[in-house]
């Protein structure tokens, strides 16, 4: 089986490269108007295009959505999409901050945004899905996300996504004085909590129907919360170096 499969990937590898290098020598100086098309759509587009898949989305993380998407319609059921698309980013803040080796940091930034960005999609089309909710719900929603956005502008970008632990962005932990963090600790996870609490309990049909989404969220938050405030990794916390280089001097 194995040799059949090696056989295979053979000529499939050769045959690749044969018909790609042929396409690139008919359009290094394309002549007519078909030639010119394919080399601007059908080289230079492509090339762009896959760059840009990867760049943004990352052809592991596709492979994943779309194999997912396959199995949820096939079963039937959204639930089985739903929850398994939710949590990806708590998974990998935990891991990430715990390991903190040979992290590759666009990568990692890509995936949990990508992550986050297709779960709160779904959790706001649930939390609207019957209409407007009540407004202190709102209220609660934005004042959450109005929190966890002026943490992200006060430790920048970079910051928020473990810059300091992962060693990117040089400066140390009590670099940031600015609003909220001198009024709230660990803001930008407590200000998600409060948003997602108030989503839950705002909104009856995620209650009903999803009881368990949002306290799965707070729940995995509190959980990372814990080990930032901690600094659970593997390695020396930081609230300890000073203490270990004092008896190492």
């Amino acid at each position: 089986l194995f040799w059949l499969c090696g056989r295979l990937l053979r000529f499939l590898s050769v045959k690749y490269n044969q018909l790609f290098r042929a396409l690139f020598l008919a359009t290094i100086q394309p002549t007519s108007k078909s030639t010119i098309i394919l080399a601007d759509l059908g080289v230079v587009g492509f090339t762009v295009l896959y760059n840009a898949i990867e760049k943004f989305i990352g052809y592991a993380n596709l492979t994943y959505y779309i194999a997912l998407t396959i199995t949820s319609l096939t079963m039937h059921s959204y639930a089985l999409f739903l929850y398994a698309t939710q949590f990806l980013h708590y998974l990998r803040y935990i891991s990430t901050y715990f390991d903190r080796k040979n992290v590759a940091f666009g990568t990692f930034k890509r995936d949990v945004l990508l992550f986050k960005s297709i779960a709160l999609a779904q959790l706001f089309r649930l939390y609207l899905k019957q209409g407007m909710p009540h407004p202190l719900s709102l209220i609660g929603v934005f004042l959450g996300y109005f929190i966890s956005i002026k943490a992200t502008q006060a430790l920048g970008v970079d910051g928020t996504y473990f810059g300091i632990e992962l060693n990117v962005v040089k400066k140390d932990y009590k670099f940031v004085t600015m609003f909220p963090y001198n009024i709230i600790p660990h803001p930008m996870i407590l200000g998600q909590c409060f948003a997602i609490a108030s989503m839950h309990f705002g909104s009856t049909y995620l209650r009903t129907h999803y009881p368990l989404l949002c306290p799965i969220h707070i729940g995995l938050y509190l959980t990372h919360l814990t080990q930032e405030a901690f600094d659970f990794h593997d390695g020396i916390p930081w609230y300890k170096q000073s203490i270990e280089t004092k008896k190492i001097n």
